[in-house]
């Protein structure tokens, strides 16, 4: 049995555990599910790769409508307990933005090799929960 409150990378899956799993659920080939132990009762939820907002109008005007432009990142644990961060990556022929939602998002969007252009926002939970599906990811 393995006992831990961590997350780990296995099978490009996120797992979090809240309890006990056997190392044959730990090692099971699933893509992208978050594993929630609770009880000793496995949920499994298939998550998109990262929460992104996707406004209908264009995403650079609804940021600047309702959102706070930042000059840089802001770090996590500075933020309001009901706002998010949301980095607005120019991919070349597209944009997205993309909401920070713990620290290995961070991590990845600051990430000093990226060199992608990026625009910083701070946004209400609420005004993003009507553009993307934050309040799924909340839920763990």
């Amino acid at each position: 049995m393995v006992d831990t409150d961590s997350c780990c990378w296995v099978s490009n899956a996120i797992f979090s555990f809240n309890g006990n799993v056997t190392e044959q659920e730990i090692t099971q080939p699933l893509s992208f599910f978050k594993v929630v132990c609770y009880n000793k009762i496995i949920l499994k939820e298939r998550f998109e790769m990262g929460c992104y907002v996707t406004p209908q109008s264009d995403k650079l005007i609804w940021l600047n409508t309702h959102g706070l432009n930042l000059p840089g990142p802001l770090p996590l644990r500075e933020l309001p307990s009901d706002c998010s961060l949301v980095c607005l990556v120019d991919n070349g022929p597209f944009t997205a933005a993309a909401i920070c939602l713990n620290e290995r998002d961070y991590a990845e969007f600051t990430d000093a090799r990226d060199n992608r252009p990026k625009r910083w926002y701070i946004c209400e939970n609420s005004d993003l929960a009507k553009v993307s599906n934050l309040m799924e990811y909340l839920k763990f």
